[in-house]
């Protein structure tokens, strides 16, 4: 199934009453997705801003200031924007302010790939500038 046409908006849907809250989701199970928050009381940190949202491809000033988070992500400012890891971080800030469970949804086959430490981050943006 072609799941590349299909994009969706979420803002996160934090709920101060569960015991977890799913931090990241892969964006190609659009359909999936849009059934796992329409049926259930699902506490979420994820962020979709597709591109034709109105905030698609804006930008924040990172907490360290100076750059906007594109620098600590991607090495350099994007197109599609950072205001999406502002709003996520935030939210998953509140998640842990209520000792929520983080819970991570990954592709089949690919557990634990791409997982980096925190603290990792401008390093690797960095790293990512260098490379493209």
């Amino acid at each position: 199934m072609d799941r590349s046409h299909k994009r969706i908006k979420f803002p996160g849907n934090f709920l101060s009453d569960a015991g977890y809250s799913i931090v990241s989701f892969p964006g190609i199970y659009a359909d999936e997705w849009d059934e796992l928050v329409a049926v259930s009381h699902t506490s979420t940190s994820c962020v979709f801003l597709p591109p034709g949202s109105e905030d698609y491809g804006k930008h924040v000033v990172s907490q360290s200031g100076g750059e906007c988070y594109c620098y600590q992500l991607y090495g350099q400012e994007k197109d599609w924007g950072c205001l999406w890891f502002s709003l996520w971080k935030s939210n998953i800030d509140k998640a842990r302010s209520r000792s929520q469970q983080l819970l991570v949804v990954y592709q089949p086959g690919m557990p634990g790939r791409g997982e980096v430490e925190w603290e990792e981050l401008p390093k690797l943006g960095r790293q990512n500038k260098l490379r493209g």
